[in-house]
């Protein structure tokens, strides 16, 4: 799970303060210090933890009016430039407000790339069983409601026997989220769940985005039913995709989600309640992955088919599922059909 961070984030000071301090050095900061706000986001001290909170908002309406006088003084000065490129494009004062453009633009992409404003798409979405230990609204200028999820993760540096089912030994984390006022249904569900079980439907965006407080968003919420319902099949079963052993569990998945960028994957943990574990798994084929979100609906114990590779390949666990089934062990074969 990625960390939970704040506007300005620690890695706007990783990027602009040593970027700050080597132009500053190579004689560039006249042209530095002409740049909206860049002296004010290079200094260390303006990001200190006790002061985050009470500027974030401000910080968030200063950086877009920043960008947006930036974007406009780029703009004329590569329409002026082009004229002067076209004139004389060996003259050495063209070359010297080119590479001044060029630090524009520089500075420009590494100040957007590392702001909550490029926080477009997202990291990993999913549902998750979890209880619901806070919730509260907060804001100033951008409203939104925060809590706490209460999750169950594990230590994978755990020193188990895999081949003897007896990873992982069950660790409780306490995740923050936020919610969007627009999200009523969410909003109002959740606020009167304290202290209760829930299943929430998530998003963890790259960056934290400028209205919320954190990069958990959580997107809706309910009950988990205690009864099946008519509209889902009793099983749903794949190809099994490990050579190393396929077994089934009884238990229920207590998290799922997509997640990745350029390849993505589908990652979660189920508990195993015969033996109070819970351990990671992926999910290759897409039909069991809806499935497995739609099984999360209930409160039941079920079973699941467990198939275990030599290797993960592009996913992060080398155990699959590729079964999920209400009423019998996974992996029992079918019957042929009758013969005529």
């Amino acid at each position: 799970m990625p960390e939970i961070g704040a506007f300005p984030s620690d890695r706007t000071v990783a990027v602009a303060v040593p970027f700050y301090k080597a132009l500053t050095a190579a004689g560039s900061a006249p042209v530095l210090h002409r740049i909206p706000f860049f002296p004010l986001l290079a200094n260390p001290a303006f990001f200190s933890k006790a002061a985050r909170q009470s500027q974030k908002r401000s910080i968030c309406l200063l950086f877009i009016l920043g960008m947006k006088y930036f974007l406009e003084v780029v703009g004329s000065k590569a329409r002026m430039f082009a004229s002067k490129i076209h004139k004389n494009p060996r003259s050495i004062e063209t070359r010297m407000k080119l590479n001044n453009l060029s630090l524009w633009l520089l500075t420009g992409i590494v100040l957007f790339s590392a702001s909550s404003v490029s926080a477009i798409g997202t990291y990993s979405e999913g549902w998750a069983v979890a209880k619901l230990t806070q919730f509260e609204s907060r804001g100033l200028i951008f409203d939104s409601y925060e809590g706490t999820l209460e999750m169950m993760s594990f230590d994978a540096s755990e020193k188990c026997d895999e081949m003897k089912d007896e990873c992982f030994t069950p660790v409780k984390k306490k995740v923050p989220f936020s919610v969007r006022p627009e999200s009523t249904d969410a909003v109002n569900f959740l606020n009167k769940s304290l202290n209760q079980d829930v299943l929430v439907h998530y998003r963890i965006h790259r960056i934290e985005p400028l209205a919320l407080s954190t990069d958990f968003e959580v997107l809706a919420a309910q009950k988990q039913d205690t009864v099946l319902a008519k509209d889902i099949a009793e099983k749903l079963a794949g190809p099994k995709t490990g050579s190393k052993r396929n077994f089934s569990v009884t238990g229920r998945i207590l998290n799922l989600e997509y997640k990745g960028t350029l390849i993505g994957t589908y990652e979660g943990i189920y508990l195993d309640e015969t033996r109070g574990k819970v351990h990671p798994f992926s999910v290759t084929n897409e039909d069991i992955a809806n499935f497995a979100w739609s099984a999360m609906r209930f409160n039941l114990k079920y079973f699941l088919g467990i198939s275990v590779a030599f290797t993960t390949g592009a996913r992060e666990s080398h155990y699959d599922l590729f079964e999920v089934n209400f009423k019998n062990p996974a992996g029992a074969l079918e019957s042929p059909p009758p013969s005529n």
